[in-house]
């Protein structure tokens, strides 16, 4: 019984809080103007690039090095002389 008690005194906190960030949004966005609603739109294109690219570059430290097979597509590991999948030698490039 004191549970459900709590879940419904948490839901209803998360209703107003809800409620309260809304309120400060629309004021924000209304006292902003159009040039406002611009350079919010922008900073938020430029953070969310920002992220994005940040998060891009710290997963690719961790990708393994691959390679396609020229002749079925398959990706292989860049160590192996011919593909795990069709048994085709691997073409490596000249650097």
């Amino acid at each position: 019984m004191k549970s459900l008690r709590h879940s419904a005194l948490g839901k209803e906190l998360l209703k107003a809080t809800l409620a309260l960030l809304g309120f400060v949004v629309a004021l924000v966005l209304i006292l902003a103007g159009p040039l406002g609603w611009l350079l919010l739109a922008g900073l938020a294109v430029v953070l969310t690039r920002g992220y994005s690219s940040w998060q891009r570059d710290g997963n690719e430290k961790r990708r393994p090095q691959r390679t396609n097979c020229h002749d079925c597509g398959a990706p292989n590991p860049v160590e192996n002389i011919e593909c795990a999948h069709c048994g085709e030698p691997l073409v490596t490039e000249q650097r």
